[in-house]
């Protein structure tokens, strides 16, 4: 307790004038309370402030929405809206105040309890490397109704019918990979947005300029699960908040623009046991990979199509999901091979990190629910020695997309939808509430509302279908 008033005592005296209170709902939605620190209380601070969460995806019903957010005091990380506003947020866990049990559809629980069972059974850590990518344009306009849809994209770094001038450096609509400044507008803003996470204590390894134009990547150190998480989410707040103080429209969509890359959330993952991999293995038959990794690996691609719902819950998830832009398809593993599901790292080939990197999560997945199941499926497939080579999953390293037509459709494929993702969740669950992590119930809901955003979706008329249909 007294540690707990020493922590206020010293916000207060600091000017620190509120604490925000951020938590995430089911879907990855990030939610705020914000408290004047004066009305703040040692007690509220230490058991939780209490709120509504009626109206929070996947938490409560009109009927039982009192919950409690309990802030976790490691996660406290200051910064300012405005230049008369120095605040404090802190992540919470949800809790039932009746049971005073963490809740139970939150997805930091969900994460944490998943990191518990691993622990349990392995007497081991994960460790996360991720790669968050996205866009930044100058502007983007967006309008539809009955009668009107239209939108529109505004960036300078490839020439436009806004911007013909060639004054300025301009790159390939694929061309932009590692570009310089002053052809590669994103790098301000990334060293500003880099800046920030250092201070708050995100490490970043580095940052660069992606293949497409105005698409850019931030990738961030490694780290245990759930802080990995909390890094996540507080990145891509303050990534929309830098992008407002410079004027610009960014976005984490997966495939904003037709012909252009797409923008992923590659994960690169590892069990560590006493600081070494378990994923490493000095005379493993392949690339140093030891049997639990492959056993790993094999759990992954198995449970892919199920997995999917949780690390690409969007219908524009799917535009991305296609060949010819280092995007994954199908499902194998191979050693640097860009277009492979699992991706094992060339660079990384030591016995303290080696990892496999997972290639087909993006930015609208919950990084809490997405990392627990990656970590599940994985976990399953060491429970049952499942073999990726006896699977059909490689390992292959030459590019399958020079393969003849017969031996790529022997490869298993990732969904082509979302409502296809869906019900492979709904068709493979048993890996995710086999140990109570997740409920049926829980999942068969999850389940149904990304069928009902497609069915959504189908319903839309675009411009697209005008231009090619309004003639028939």
């Amino acid at each position: 307790m007294s540690s707990i008033k020493e922590k206020l005592d010293k916000f207060i005296e600091n000017g620190f004038s509120s604490i925000n209170l951020h938590f995430t709902d089911i879907f990855g939605g990030f939610h705020t309370l914000s408290i004047p620190l004066t009305e703040l209380t040692v007690d509220e601070l230490t058991a939780g402030v209490p709120f509504d969460s009626s109206s929070v995806p996947g938490f409560g019903h009109i009927e039982n929405g009192d919950m409690i957010l309990k802030p976790d005091m490691d996660t406290v990380f200051p910064y300012s809206l405005t230049e008369d506003e120095n605040i404090i947020g802190i992540i919470c866990n949800v809790i039932e105040p009746d049971t005073e049990k963490s809740l139970t559809t939150s997805p930091r629980t969900i994460l944490a309890q998943t990191e518990l069972l691993i622990q349990k059974e392995l007497n081991a850590q994960s460790l996360w490397l991720p790669e968050p990518e996205f866009y930044l344009f100058d502007d983007v306009s967006c309008f539809y109704n009955d009668l009107t849809a239209m939108y529109k994209f505004q960036f300078t770094e490839v020439i436009n019918d806004d911007d013909l001038s060639l004054k300025n450096s301009k790159i390939g609509k694929n061309c932009g990979y590692h570009s310089s400044y002053p052809a590669d507008k994103g790098y301000i803003f990334r060293r500003a947005l880099t800046s920030i996470l250092n201070e708050l204590g995100i490490n970043v390894r580095y940052h660069h300029h992606e293949v497409g134009a105005a698409q850019n990547e931030i990738e961030l150190l490694p780290e245990t699960s759930v802080k990995t998480a909390d890094n996540l989410v507080i990145f891509k707040y303050f990534a929309k908040i830098i992008a407002n103080n410079f004027d610009l429209a960014i976005t984490f969509m997966p495939k904003p623009l037709f012909d252009f890359p797409g923008s992923g959330l590659h994960f690169h993952q590892w069990l560590s046991k006493n600081g070494k991999s378990l994923f490493w293995a000095q005379n493993g038959k392949y690339i140093h990979l030891s049997t639990l990794a492959s056993n790993y690996i094999a759990g992954l691609l198995y449970h892919a199509p199920a997995l999917a719902a949780l690390t690409n819950p969007s219908t524009n998830s799917f535009k991305r999901l296609v060949p010819g832009f280092e995007a994954p398809t199908k499902l194998f593993f191979g050693l640097g091979n860009r277009s492979a599901s699992v991706r094992i790292p060339k660079y990384v080939d030591n016995s303290a990190e080696k990892c496999i990197e997972y290639r087909p999560p993006d930015f609208t997945c919950n990084p809490y629910l997405a990392m627990a199941g990656m970590l599940l499926a994985g976990l399953d497939g060491i429970r049952k020695k499942l073999d990726p080579q006896k699977l059909g999953f490689g390992p292959f390293d030459d590019d399958i997309t020079m393969w003849d037509s017969e031996r790529k459709n022997r490869l298993k494929s990732l969904p082509d939808s979302l409502s296809d993702a869906a019900n492979a969740l709904l068709g493979d669950c048993e890996f995710l509430t086999v140990d109570g992590i997740l409920t049926e119930n829980i999942i068969k809901a999850y389940a149904e509302h990304l069928i009902d955003d497609e069915l959504e979706m189908k319903e839309r008329i675009t411009p697209f279908e005008i231009a090619k249909y309004f003639g028939v």
